[in-house]
């Protein structure tokens, strides 16, 4: 099944992706396989590049950043979601950030 959502993700060429890291959502136990995060780890750098940034920070409002020209985003908490631009799209432009 795993394989199967790879191949729907490569054949859709979706102009956006947004890759969710919160693992109190997915309840992941460490001997789960990694073959998907192996995978976009791959398929990502020649595919999407990142444009935005939001982290989710405890005890504090949620932060929403977008980068200026698909420069690099780096979160600051432990649970974010990054929003990945097709490259096929060209550079990132800078967007406006999600009301809140």
């Amino acid at each position: 099944m795993r394989w199967e959502f790879t191949q729907d993700l490569e054949a859709a060429d979706a102009d956006c992706l947004v890759y969710v890291y919160v693992t109190t959502s997915w309840c992941k136990p460490e001997d789960a396989p990694r073959d998907l995060f192996t995978w976009f780890a791959r398929y990502q750098p020649e595919h999407y590049q990142f444009v935005g940034m939001i982290d989710i920070v405890s005890g504090r409002p949620t932060e929403y950043r977008w980068a200026e020209g698909g420069g690099a985003l780096r979160p600051h908490s432990t649970a974010w979601l990054a929003v990945l631009q097709n490259k096929r799209l060209g550079i990132a432009r800078p967007g406006r950030a999600p009301d809140s």
